[in-house]
């Protein structure tokens, strides 16, 4: 991976960047798969990015309508999924996370 793309996800600017991916995810009316593809592939490497997506795409729900809750489940389903068949330690943290928000 790149230095600028690696700082970009990993770096102090990666809450920034994943807000606007999420926000991405969740405005565009079309197929959002390379958004998805994106976060989770990125996402498994990283417990901490993991938990940023994790946090952000909940954030997010709190604050659309029910008609934009499509991709951003999509999202949350597979980072949940696939991360956790890379992590396998790291699913129940995440749900723990998740219902502690």
């Amino acid at each position: 991976m790149p230095a600028t793309v690696s700082r970009l996800l990993y770096g102090p600017v990666a809450p920034v960047f994943v807000r606007e991916a999420v926000c991405a995810c969740r405005e565009v009316s079309g197929s959002v798969d390379l958004i998805v593809e994106m976060l989770v592939k990125a996402s498994m490497d990283s417990e901490k990015l993991s938990r940023i997506v994790v946090e952000e795409v909940m954030q997010q729900y709190n604050t659309i309508n029910s008609g934009e809750l499509k991709n951003l489940s999509t999202l949350l389903f597979e980072l949940l999924v696939r991360c956790h068949i890379k992590q396998k330690n790291w699913l129940p943290v995440s749900l723990i996370f998740l219902f502690a928000l």
